[in-house]
């Protein structure tokens, strides 16, 4: 449903149209609105009055992390590797796991994708022991991803996937990514039926997030 343009107001200050990019997709308008690791609260009002409120949830990643993800983001990955490398060495637990988990994706966009999985399984133990639900969830899809896309390792990816319920129980979004790679996984070993069935899993779930 297209609602007609919005004003934008991120904690109370309103976000100019320049520093905004819209666009029209399908029954609708796509806003990117620029935020920072400290915004609280983004707020949306249509022409006619009506408003939505997105409350922000403020990071417990550590600020070094969070800049070295920043710098990633820009396309800047040496200066992000200098920023999180060090970080490795003296950060402990989930702090810890942030910095190993971001170092991971850096190798793996420089091709080092053996050690990428080698980070990979250890940032996704440390998140779990740290209680870090969702990060589990994203660790697990990026190691699925290389184990299915390089190794065709799909036993493993299938066991992968099947050992994050409990971590889904907490983060429900993750359910449709999950989903998403078990469809790809299936398709990929011949079990077209099976894919379907999790497409449409995954359909279900983005549903109920709407």
């Amino acid at each position: 449903l297209d609602v007609g343009p919005l004003t934008l107001e991120v904690d109370g200050e309103r976000v100019e149209e320049a520093t905004t990019q819209e666009a029209l997709i399908a029954e609708g308008r796509r806003y990117r609105v620029p935020v920072s690791p400290t915004t609280r609260e983004v707020l949306a009002r249509t022409e006619g009055g009506a408003t939505w409120r997105l409350v922000m949830e403020q990071s417990s990643i550590p600020p070094e992390i969070v800049e070295a993800q920043q710098l990633r983001a820009e396309g800047k990955s040496a200066e992000a590797r200098a920023k999180v490398e060090p970080a490795v060495d003296t950060l402990t637990g989930g702090d810890r796991a942030h910095a190993v988990s971001l170092l991971a994706r850096l190798e793996l966009g420089s091709g080092a994708r053996g050690r990428a999985t080698e980070l990979l399984r250890q940032s996704r133990t440390a998140h779990r022991a740290a209680g870090q639900a969702r990060d589990v969830v994203f660790d697990t899809m990026a190691l699925a991803h290389v184990l299915h896309a390089d190794e065709r390792a799909f036993a493993e990816v299938r066991a992968l996937l099947g050992d994050v319920a409990e971590e889904l129980a907490l983060f429900h979004e993750g359910r449709a990514y999950v989903a998403v790679e078990r469809g790809i996984l299936g398709k990929d070993a011949g079990d077209v039926r099976g894919a379907l069935a999790h497409l449409i899993s995954a359909l279900a779930s983005i549903a109920d997030q709407l």
